[in-house]
């Protein structure tokens, strides 16, 4: 918890300056999402404004992309991840201005 409460105050900070903040998490589970909105409103207080960003990618790429790795993730963690996701995509109700979806398998993507 020492690590989400700096990450929470460096956040209510650059808010409180002014500046965008860009958070980069992989937040699969919607209680993991909710949680952190509330608590960064709460420190914050004030209702903050966030788009989320859902990187949709298929799983094969995530195990591929794991391969790649340093620092693997246990198969089973990715597929946990993975389910969150699609039983409990991220949507605006969770306290987002809006959630953009990118779909990381377009051929747009494809340095992937």
């Amino acid at each position: 918890m020492e690590i989400e409460a700096k990450v929470i105050s460096q956040i209510v900070q650059a808010i409180a300056q002014g500046d965008a903040v860009i958070y980069d998490a992989t937040n699969a589970k919607r209680s993991w999402r909710l949680d952190l909105l509330q608590k960064i409103n709460f420190a914050a207080g004030c209702s903050v404004g966030w788009v989320g960003w859902y990187l949709k990618t298929p799983i094969a790429v995530c195990r591929t992309w794991n391969q790649q790795r340093t620092r693997q993730v246990s198969e089973e963690i990715i597929e946990n991840m993975s389910k969150s996701l699609q039983d409990f995509p991220p949507v605006p109700a969770e306290g987002f201005i809006v959630v953009k979806q990118v779909d990381m398998s377009s051929p747009e993507f494809s340095f992937l």
